[in-house]
C-alpha cells in the first residue's frame, strides 16, 4: 500500500527568535527519506533524530516519540528568523506491506503531551483519500500513545468504489494539544474461489398418478433457493426383482454470486409396464437418497381405455332392446 502525507501546519510566534522543531514520521519513511519540508514556499533542510526536546521553564526536556506502532524517529529542522505567523507542510510518501494479512499506517498527532499551554485549542482536519481499494473494509481509530489515559475512538466503513475520500475533525481540549494518534488498517480480502458443488434438496416433492397399461407417472419438484444450480434429472430404474424404483438426479450449487431468485424445477417420469403389486420409489440427488415413497399397482391399473369404453358401449346397446321388448310385451297384453 503507497501511502502519500501531506501536513499543512499554521504558527504564531510568541516571541521566539530561532525556532527548532521536531516531527514524528514511521520508521518506514525515515529509511526511505522521501521527506520534504517548506516554510510557506522555502523549502527547509531537515535531518533524522531520535529524540526531541522542548523547554520547560527554560529548560531542555528530552523525548521520544511513543506510539501503538512502537517508537518513531524525529524529523528535526530549524528556523534561524522565525517570523511572527507561518505556515509548515511537510510531505512524505511510503509503502506499507502487509502484518498478518493486514495493512496499517499511523500518522502521528498526540504532539499536545510534551507542552502544557496551548492557545485556546488545537483542532485537526484530517482528509483520508482512499484509490483503489474497492470490497476493502477500513477501519479508523484515534487512539493515545500507550504512555496516555485517553480514551480511544474508532469506526469502520467500506470502500465501494474505485476512489473514496473520508474526513475526520479531532479537537483538543481548552488550552490543551492533541492527545491521540490517527491509525487507518484494512484486511487484505481473500480472494475466493468459487466451483460447482452437489446440492442435496431439502425441499422435494413426488406424486405418483396411475397410466393405463400398468404405467406409471411419477411427477417430482424440487424448489431451489437461487438460480446457481444445474440440474440433470436423469431416468428411472426399474430395480429386477425387488419391486423397487430409483431415480438419481444430478444437482450441483454453484458457491459464488448467483440470481436472488426461488426456482421451482419440475419433471415427470414415465415408468413402465409394471406387475400389479407393491413397490418403493427411492428418489436420490447425486446418488444419495433424499426421499421414498411407497404406493401399489392392482389389476384395475392394467385395464386400458378400450376395456373400459366396451362394457358401457354393450350398456348402451342393451338398455334400447329392453325398453323395445318391454313395448311389444305391454301390446301384447292389450291385444
Amino acid at each position: 500500500m503507497q501511502v502519500n502525507v501531506t501536513g499543512i501546519y499554521p504558527f504564531a510566534n510568541v516571541g521566539y527568535k530561532t525556532v527548532d522543531m521536531f516531527f514524528p514520521i514511521p520508521k518506514e519513511v525515515a529509511e526511505s527519506k522521501n521527506i520534504r519540508v517548506w516554510l510557506n514556499d522555502e523549502q527547509l533542510p531537515w535531518f533524522l533524530t531520535e529524540k526531541g526536546y522542548v523547554l520547560n521553564n527554560g529548560e531542555r526536556v528530552e523525548f521520544t516519540y511513543e506510539t501503538l506502532e512502537g517508537t518513531f524517529p524525529l524529523i528535526m529542522w530549524t528556523i534561524p528568523d522565525a517570523p511572527e505567523k507561518f505556515t509548515i507542510r511537510v510531505e512524505y510518501s511510503y509503502k506499507v506491506s502487509s502484518k498478518e494479512g493486514e495493512l496499517r499506517t499511523l500518522y502521528a498527532m498526540a504532539t499536545g503531551r510534551f507542552t502544557g499551554v496551548y492557545a485556546k485549542r488545537c483542532t485537526a482536519y484530517v482528509t483520508v483519500s482512499l484509490v483503489n481499494f474497492q470490497n476493502h473494509e477500513f477501519s479508523i481509530r484515534l487512539c493515545p500513545p500507550p504512555s496516555t489515559t485517553a480514551g480511544a475512538s474508532s469506526f469502520q466503513f467500506n470502500v465501494n468504489t474505485y476512489e473514496e475520500t473520508f474526513h475526520v475533525i479531532e479537537e483538543s481540549s481548552m488550552f490543551n494539544g492533541l492527545n491521540r494518534d490517527i491509525q487507518i488498517s484494512t484486511r487484505i480480502p481473500v480472494e475466493r474461489t468459487y466451483e460447482w458443488r452437489p446440492y442435496t434438496p431439502s425441499n422435494l416433492n413426488l406424486k405418483i398418478d396411475m397410466q393405463e397399461n400398468y404405467l406409471v407417472n411419477i411427477t417430482a419438484n424440487i424448489l431451489l433457493p437461487h438460480g446457481g444450480f444445474k440440474l440433470d434429472w436423469g431416468g428411472a430404474e426399474i430395480v429386477p426383482n425387488a419391486s423397487k424404483i430409483e431415480m438419481d438426479t444430478k444437482i450441483l450449487e454453484w458457491t459464488g454470486p448467483a440470481p436472488a431468485i426461488m426456482i421451482n424445477a419440475t419433471n415427470t417420469y414415465l415408468v413402465g409396464p409394471l406387475k400389479a403389486g407393491d413397490y418403493v420409489l427411492d428418489f436420490k440427488a447425486n446418488n444419495l437418497t433424499v426421499k421414498t415413497i411407497s404406493f401399489t399397482v392392482t389389476e384395475k391399473n392394467g385395464a386400458s381405455k378400450n376395456d373400459l369404453i366396451e362394457p358401457v358401449f354393450y350398456l348402451l346397446m342393451v338398455l334400447p332392446i329392453a325398453i323395445v321388448l318391454m313395448v311389444l310385451a305391454r301390446k301384447k297384453l292389450s291385444l
